[in-house]
């Protein structure tokens, strides 16, 4: 079984902001405190979940990425025992991203045409 450190970024004091900065303008006299604690506006139930993937790369190279996703943010942390590889890794997310929309867009395009 492999242990994996706990995420140390503050997933749940993002939350808590993008929450406090959509619920009242920072000119607004009556606007909630960052402080008040009892308003339900400012709970925060924080859903986070870990991902593990490994790519060997031939001819015996490897990368580890461990994926921790929230409601707002993906945090990426990358290992690897050949530090060149780091220099492909822009073009490996952004490959992977006009994957997402054009698939993202796909579907919304059928989900259209179905109605």
């Amino acid at each position: 079984q492999v242990q994996l450190p706990e995420e140390d970024f503050d997933f749940e004091q993002e939350e808590y902001f993008d929450r406090w900065r959509a619920s009242s303008s920072y000119e607004d006299e009556a606007s909630p405190h960052m402080g008040d604690e009892d308003d339900d506006r400012f709970k925060v139930e924080l859903l986070v979940e870990t991902i593990c993937t490994i790519i060997f790369i031939p001819p015996g190279y490897h990368l580890l990425m461990r994926f921790t996703i929230s409601s707002h943010s993906t945090i990426v942390r990358i290992l690897t025992d050949r530090f060149q590889l780091l220099s492909y890794m822009d073009a490996f997310f952004l490959a992977w991203r006009r994957t997402a929309t054009a698939a993202e867009e796909e579907a919304q395009n059928s989900l259209t045409q179905s109605s």
